[in-house]
């Protein structure tokens, strides 16, 4: 009977976590292929988010490779923020369609794959053992910094504007923003109190659900009631090109020569970016990590993405946190694996299942948890 309570449990653990980081991913998918784009290509997202998806898909089996199966991995941020607009038309020149808009992400993600193996083959890891300690608690204390910050422009649906402090404090007085910050304020009392498996899930539901209860009550304003400003839309379908149908036309020795610098740039910050997560998760877990292997699995991880047209794939920090607290291992990430899948046929009906301000609240409590842990 144990047995069974125990197994039970486990799956319900790894189902609402592989379920919560599928939804999460969904929403990083959505909001960095569309940053990709942002400035010079917006009438492809549908792309930049399939690829983004992609990435997610063979991220979420990250588990498989590590000796840690909560670990997980998702489309980089940082990496599209890079290549967003001026670098995507430099290599695509022109005549950018859809094919020369994958040439670039595809090309990048096996340049990184093999910088990434030989900086694990060479043992170039080492040298990073030289930055002082205090460094990476600054680094994490960042990272808190940009999460809650992010879990604001979600709540939102727009950039915190922190231009001037009325406009900041504008802000703050939406009802949206304010049960955000409810929701965080509940995460910090009650998570010493109540286990990770049921808060974290009954929190989101509870709330999911309390918020569509009252949009559809009749009782609020025209405006208030507008799901658009509660929800999460896309307004585009998912296209999947795969790597090896990507346009190579345009590719000469002297475009490749003059793309290196950037491949090179960003594998430095991805190395950088994983060995800090490392070093974060150690801090938070006092578990060590062979660095070596690590970048070694993502190495492939990220050839295999780069070959099905997927973007570049880095260590997800708050998906493996909420793993650890929730449960998830190899069968959540097969879950959130699904999830993506899902994604490409129903996404906008998948972000709309939880409204923006509660995905908000759970990630500012986690980027308080984070400077609170640095």
């Amino acid at each position: 009977m144990a047995s069974n309570l125990s197994i039970g449990s486990r799956v319900i653990n790894e189902g609402s976590a592989g379920l919560i980081n599928g939804l999460i991913l969904c929403i990083n998918s959505f909001t960095i292929g569309s940053l990709l784009v942002s400035h010079y290509a917006k009438d492809y997202v549908g792309i930049a988010i399939g690829s983004m998806l992609i990435a997610g898909m063979f991220g979420s089996l990250y588990g498989l490779l590590s000796k840690d199966k909560a670990l997980a991995c998702g489309p980089s941020g940082t990496v599209a923020s890079i290549m967003a607009g001026p670098t995507l038309i430099f290599f695509a020149g022109a005549d950018l369609d859809a094919n020369m808009l994958l040439f670039p992400i595809v090309l990048l993600g096996l340049l990184v794959a093999l910088i990434f193996y030989l900086t694990a083959r060479l043992g170039v890891t080492n040298l990073f053992k030289f930055i002082p300690y205090s460094v990476f608690i600054g680094l994490m204390a960042a990272s808190g910094y940009l999460i809650c910050k992010g879990a604001l422009s979600i709540s939102l649906g727009a950039s915190v504007d922190t231009n001037s402090f009325g406009a900041f404090l504008i802000q703050f007085s939406r009802l949206d923003v304010f049960i955000s910050l409810i929701i965080a304020i509940l995460y910090i009392v009650l998570s010493p109190r109540i286990s990770a498996q049921i808060l974290i899930p009954g929190i989101i539901l509870g709330f999911s659900l309390a918020i569509t209860l009252f949009l559809g009550s009749g009782y609020c304003s025209t405006d208030l009631c507008d799901r658009s400003s509660w929800f999460f839309s896309t307004g585009s379908s998912i296209n999947w090109i795969p790597g090896w149908e990507v346009n190579t036309s345009g590719l000469t020795l002297v475009k490749f020569l003059e793309f290196l610098p950037t491949a090179l740039s960003v594998a430095f910050i991805c190395v950088l970016s994983i060995l800090v997560s490392f070093e974060n998760l150690y801090i938070w877990f006092a578990e060590e990590f062979d660095t070596r292997i690590e970048l070694k699995n993502h190495s492939i991880l990220i050839a295999l993405s780069a070959i099905f047209g997927g973007f570049i794939s880095n260590l997800a920090f708050q998906r493996v946190i909420l793993n650890k607290k929730i449960g998830g291992a190899i069968w959540g990430g097969v879950v959130t694996c699904l999830v993506a899948i899902l994604a490409f046929f129903y996404i906008d009906q998948i972000i709309q299942l939880v409204p923006r301000c509660v995905i908000g609240g759970f990630l500012l409590y986690q980027g308080i948890e984070v400077m609170q842990k640095s």
